[in-house]
């Protein structure tokens, strides 16, 4: 729904979306009433074609090879990535090796010629994890 008011953007506007899960079964799950990823990745596509800058959070991660599989297939069409852990399931969180993703995250933005932009939890809550 967001694409069709693009035509309103001017030259300092951006458009952002969250994604947190690559396919339609983990989306209506855990989100239930979002746009679906494909829909939320047709959206960036299309604004980055009009010039638009474009952001995603990837947050929260709850899959983290769900998020790298993202940043992989959006990266060109991404301006600006902020990635953010899972709080408060503590269950959850717990089978995360969160030093290992924070890794695997900021190569992959460095391979894909990302500026990391992971936001200030994750960097924190990282360092606090390590």
């Amino acid at each position: 729904l967001a694409a069709r008011d693009f035509d309103l953007y001017g030259p300092n506007d951006s458009f952002g979306a969250t994604l947190t899960f690559d396919n339609d079964v983990d989306s209506r799950r855990y989100e239930p009433g979002a746009a679906l990823p494909a829909n939320r990745i047709e959206a960036l596509k299309e604004a980055h074609s009009r010039n638009i800058h474009t952001w995603v959070s990837c947050e929260p991660v709850i899959k983290p090879e769900q998020t790298l599989k993202l940043i992989e297939m959006t990266h060109e069409f991404v301006d600006l990535f902020w990635v953010g852990k899972l709080n408060h399931y503590p269950r959850m969180e717990k089978k995360i090796d969160w030093p290992k993703f924070r890794s695997d995250v900021e190569d992959l933005l460095q391979k894909c010629g990302k500026q990391p932009g992971i936001g200030y939890r994750l960097k924190h809550q990282l360092i606090e994890a390590r």
